[in-house]
């Protein structure tokens, strides 16, 4: 009861557990009712251990210079109160994107204050890339139209 899971792609706390079923409460105050045959299939506890890992996706144009963001993201997390300091602060690229670098920024912190320090962290990251000029990279198509007037001549 109370715990923090994902459920068939149901994710929210468990608020109820009976006989029959479980109920699961998500972010947007819905009540997910479940058969328990359901629920025994497969279940993810996010609230089972003490830490929790945040990681945040991020996507960058593919001239940013790599070591300058790891240096920027990591210490931009160290400087959170609630972040364990003793568990890894990461910076790494999961893959290079059709228009960008796909990476991820990570840290631990005590389960019960997940959701906060994971938002604290995303806004103070955006306000470190902000500060320094460096942008997250948006998706883009150029268009190319033929001058018509040059055509016509």
């Amino acid at each position: 009861m109370g715990d923090e899971v994902i459920i068939d792609r149901v994710q929210g706390y468990v608020e109820d557990i009976n006989i029959l079923y479980t109920d699961v409460n998500n972010w947007r105050g819905e009540v997910f009712t479940m058969p328990n045959g359901r629920v025994s299939n497969m279940v993810r506890n996010n609230s089972a251990d003490q830490y929790r890992r945040i990681q945040i996706e991020l996507h960058f144009n593919q001239d940013e210079d790599i070591d300058e963001l790891r240096e920027l993201i990591t210490s931009t997390m160290k400087k959170h109160p609630e972040t364990i300091s003793d568990k890894p602060y990461q910076f790494w690229v999961n893959s290079f994107e059709e228009y960008s670098i796909k990476s991820s920024a990570r840290c631990w912190c005590k389960t019960d204050i997940y959701w906060e320090v994971y938002w604290a962290q995303e806004e103070a990251i955006k306000k470190a890339l902000t500060e320094k000029g460096i942008q997250l990279a948006i998706p883009k198509q150029a268009v190319h139209q033929p001058d018509l007037a040059k055509e016509a001549e």
